[in-house]
């Protein structure tokens, strides 16, 4: 062999050894990334996937069907890790998949009525 084979040679296993550590590398931060997620509580991951009025919906659901609103967090948490789930979820969606499961989620409403600037309910409003 030659100088120029040598060296051609040294090259390419060197190469060979440096696409192999960072693959080694990006495996293992892959790995420790999962296992990140999978140590995340539902609740947490739910901070990430719930937005606006979600959180409302969320609490009363939880305050009405405890059990329910568990596993719904599990299962949310499930599809936010694994990509299933791409979008975040608003108010409205969380209402009609409790609605849609057969457990309907009262929201505490009011009317309120603006006249000059000022909310009024409507027994304020009656009561003029």
């Amino acid at each position: 062999m030659t100088n120029d084979e040598d060296l051609d040679l040294i090259k390419r296993r060197r190469l060979l050894e440096l696409r192999k550590r960072a693959l080694l590398q990006q495996t293992q931060t892959k790995t420790t990334t999962q296992k990140e997620e999978k140590n995340k509580q539902p609740e947490q991951i739910l901070e990430e996937a719930l937005i606006g009025r979600a959180w409302e919906v969320w609490e009363a659901a939880k305050l009405q069907y405890p059990h329910i609103a568990n596993e719904v967090s599990k299962a949310i948490a499930t599809a936010w890790t694994t990509g299933r789930l791409k979008e975040k979820i608003n108010g409205e969606q969380l209402y009609w998949l409790f609605q849609n499961m057969g457990y309907p989620v009262r929201l505490r409403t009011q009317i309120r009525i603006i006249e000059d600037g000022e909310a009024k309910s409507i027994a304020e409003k009656l009561r003029e």
